[in-house]
């Protein structure tokens, strides 16, 4: 008798699998869903001479094939009803629980979307891409730590995949773990070998913590399977310059500008190299040429007047340019030192102060950027006000700097200023940024 009734319930089950399937397939073929109806009335007739726990587990069966159908069709509260009823009639299973969660998250209604998925969880610990969706939903919420966490539970449980790794790398490095990001992406390189994706984040992490040896020749396997990446190319100029290899940066930037002469953004890079190598008459050259090319491109010309300033080349000029990109761009920090600096140079120290304190509360982090902060302490240290001047002269010196204007500051600030006691600086370089 048992085995009669196991026989007539895996034939309503292969029916209602064969119905779904039919259903789901003439849907995704010609967009419309053919009626359902017979098979739910098919399927109680079944159920009706068949035991009750097995009518319950084909009626829960149905229900979730209803769900399946609804959802497809973009019924997303009718789905969830069916999803309910199934759920009521087989409540330990967390697989319906699980679609009811991605059915929630595709409708942007994370928070239940999340709630489901803990259900699913909790009824199926070992259920990787539910902790995977839970991740995901968190990521959207922006619950980051929580989201790395799921994402983490669910590679360790299976899914294994490398944009799972990718993505947990990124989150990473948005909270700042620089070194748990940097383990993530050498483990996707190890499931995805030759990964140029991992590769450009690597060299992005490593030029943000400082070490832009280890950058370059991430940049350069990018570089060489995509010789035309000019956001890369730009990289990894910036690595060659922090890493103090001016001759191979220049080269580099000028092989590119050749082949790509109105690229902006390269020719700016190979200006900045070719500034800090000290090859200054080239560096104005083309400046002017990008300026030619764009009179209202705010970058050079801010980069081209703060050339003339922090030189004492053109000062009136430079205080014009800088202006002229300050009109485009009046929030710039870099933008606001420059003219703040033009202003010192020329004795207005009230102004300077003005435009340099406005550049400083533009920064995300005052460290950032010591130069800005160093203009700022010398001005403070010209109008009198040395426990400010202190303060930002303390901020200069703590960031430990070998880039050469910053240990000009110092050395300038040194002459007026108490130098707090530090260390030598370390062999870790400033960030370069183009001005």
């Amino acid at each position: 008798m048992l085995r009669a009734r196991r026989g007539v319930f895996f034939l309503v089950v292969l029916a209602l699998s064969w119905a779904l399937i039919s259903c789901t397939s003439f849907y995704r073929q010609t967009g419309k869903t053919p009626p359902a109806s017979s098979i739910r009335g098919c399927h109680f007739a079944s159920c009706s001479t068949i035991s009750p726990q097995i009518a319950s587990l084909a009626e829960a069966y149905t229900f979730y094939c209803y769900g399946e159908l609804f959802g497809l069709q973009g019924k997303c509260d009718k789905s969830l009803q069916e999803f309910e009823k199934a759920s009521a009639r087989l409540p330990e299973s967390g697989y319906i629980n699980f679609e009811e969660g991605r059915l929630l998250l595709e409708s942007d209604r994370l928070k239940e979307a999340i709630g489901k998925l803990d259900a699913a969880i909790a009824k199926s610990p070992g259920m990787a891409r539910a902790y995977v969706l839970r991740g995901d939903a968190n990521r959207m919420l922006f619950n980051i730590d929580s989201a790395i966490e799921d994402y983490r539970r669910g590679a360790a449980l299976g899914f294994d995949e490398p944009t799972l790794r990718f993505t947990i790398a990124e989150l990473l490095k948005l909270s700042r773990r620089y070194d748990e990001a940097i383990v993530e992406l050498k483990r996707l390189k190890e499931i995805e070998p030759g990964s140029l994706r991992a590769d450009f984040s690597l060299g992005g992490l490593y030029m943000t913590i400082g070490e832009p040896a280890k950058a370059v020749p991430c940049f350069e396997r990018v570089v060489a399977a995509h010789p035309d990446d000019t956001n890369t190319i730009s990289r990894l100029l910036e690595a060659y310059q922090q890493c103090g290899r001016f001759d191979e940066a220049i080269a580099l930037g000028s092989k590119m500008v050749d082949r790509l002469p109105n690229d902006t953004q390269l020719r700016l890079c190979l200006a900045n190299c070719m500034e800090r190598a000290g090859r200054i008459d080239e560096a104005i050259k083309q400046l002017k040429i990008l300026i030619k090319f764009d009179p209202h491109y705010a970058a050079a010309l801010n980069y081209l007047g703060y050339i003339y300033i922090d030189r004492g080349l053109k000062l009136e000029r430079g205080i014009a340019l800088v202006r002229a990109a300050l009109a485009i761009e009046p929030n710039n920090s870099a933008f606001l030192d420059s003219l703040g600096w033009g202003l010192y140079k020329q004795g207005n120290i009230k102004g300077a102060v003005q435009f340099l304190e406005r550049a400083v509360a533009g920064l995300k982090e005052a460290s950032s950027e010591p130069v800005i902060c160093g203009h700022l302490a010398l001005a403070y240290q010209k109008s009198g006000r040395l426990k400010d001047a202190k303060k930002y002269f303390a901020i200069v010196a703590s960031a430990k700097s070998k880039d050469p204007a910053v240990q000009k500051l110092l050395r300038e600030l040194s002459l007026s200023v108490e130098l707090p006691k530090r260390e030598d600086p370390t062999s870790k370089p400033e960030n370069a940024s183009v001005r």
